[in-house]
């Protein structure tokens, strides 16, 4: 009976050191130290959302400026060890993004080293390849939010965008604000896509904006309108974009000038609204061919456009007022149209699908 009851009294013990042990990592790192990582990991957090969604990538300024403030916060004769550890943690982040991957690693080692169970030695482990499991590494309760976060990232780059968004939102619930403000636009990117097949020519679908090639390699992939244009033999993207370029489909729908309206176009112009709207028209006009109906000659004789920002003497006027209404396309803000705004991966797919509805 002593024997039953001394082994129970060892194990409450060693959970009660573990609980202990646990309480000791939260306050270990002192109010005013944490204040001051807190706003370097803001900066880290929108560095590291501008990689993800491929946009105002930071310059070699960027990445000094944090740098210089890392190692001012390392200056601090008061540090605590597990600062020291976020701070060198969170120093190879920054240099894994400049891709210098052996600092990194040397960052997560010391890391390490001086401090178990930062959870952004972790996070740095695991983009390294050096920790498997995030989930299974010892961190402060407090922390594992941030672990969650990760997650959400990784699932995003994998192209789980169902998953993605249910963990970014359990994460941002108990995190900092900065982090909604930093990944905020990556977890509503993962909502728009979260019904693509993540082998589905993804990488163009994410893009916030895609070029006349990536154009017509979604629509290649997604459906059977350019097969009359260019059969069914494997083509280059070069061989590809000719033939499109010769079929008419990138031309004008309301010529006003001899010169054809596609020769300025290349494989990397990026598809505009107005250039979205001239193609899926003239694809909806490969399936009616007996289609006369002319929505210039209609609103030239009534003296208005019903578009705001697009003129009856638009050389895509047709196309424009065509797909708005049979609702290929939208206008932005009710009123109008955007033409020379360019248009998302996700989107261009979105009116690709209204179309199919419109043809079939």
């Amino acid at each position: 009976m002593k024997k039953i009851l001394f082994i129970g009294l060892l194990v409450l013990f060693l959970v009660s050191c573990t609980s202990i042990q646990e309480d000791v990592m939260i306050s270990s790192i002192p109010q005013e130290q944490a204040v001051e990582i807190s706003k370097i990991e803001e900066k880290i957090a929108n560095m590291d959302a501008s990689f993800i969604l491929e946009k105002n990538i930071p310059t070699e300024k960027d990445f000094l400026q944090i740098h210089k403030s890392i190692q001012q916060a390392m200056g601090d004769i008061n540090l605590m060890t597990a600062a020291q550890a976020r701070l060198l943690a969170l120093e190879g982040r920054v240099y894994f993004a400049e891709g210098q991957k052996n600092k990194a690693k040397d960052c997560y080692l010391t890391a390490e080293s001086t401090y178990k169970g930062d959870v952004q030695t972790v996070i740095l482990g695991s983009r390294l390849g050096l920790v498997e499991n995030m989930e299974s590494q010892r961190t402060v309760a407090t922390d594992k939010p941030l672990i969650l976060l990760e997650s959400a990232i990784q699932s995003f780059s994998k192209g789980n965008y169902v998953e993605a968004v249910a963990k970014f939102d359990e994460a941002f619930i108990s995190l900092e604000d900065f982090y909604q403000q930093a990944y905020g636009e990556v977890r509503n990117q993962a909502w728009k896509m979260r019904n693509i097949d993540s082998s589905d020519n993804a990488d163009i679908l994410g893009k916030e904006k895609i070029t006349l090639m990536e154009t017509l390699l979604l629509t290649q992939a997604n459906t059977d309108f350019l097969f009359n244009f260019v059969g069914s033999k494997k083509l280059s993207n070069n061989e590809l974009f000719s033939k499109v370029l010769g079929s008419g489909l990138l031309e004008a729908t309301n010529p006003t000038v001899s010169d054809s309206a596609t020769k300025n176009l290349e494989k990397d112009t990026y598809l505009t609204r107005i250039l979205a709207a001239r193609f899926l028209w003239n694809l909806r006009k490969s399936r009616f061919v007996n289609d006369s109906k002319s929505y210039a000659k209609e609103f030239e004789a009534a003296g208005f456009s019903p578009i705001n920002d697009v003129a009856v003497d638009n050389q895509d006027f047709d196309a424009v007022v065509g797909c708005v209404e049979n609702e290929i396309m939208e206008l932005v803000d009710g009123i109008n149209f955007y033409p020379e705004e360019t248009i998302e991966g996700i989107e261009f797919k979105t009116c690709l699908d209204k179309l199919k509805k419109v043809v079939r």
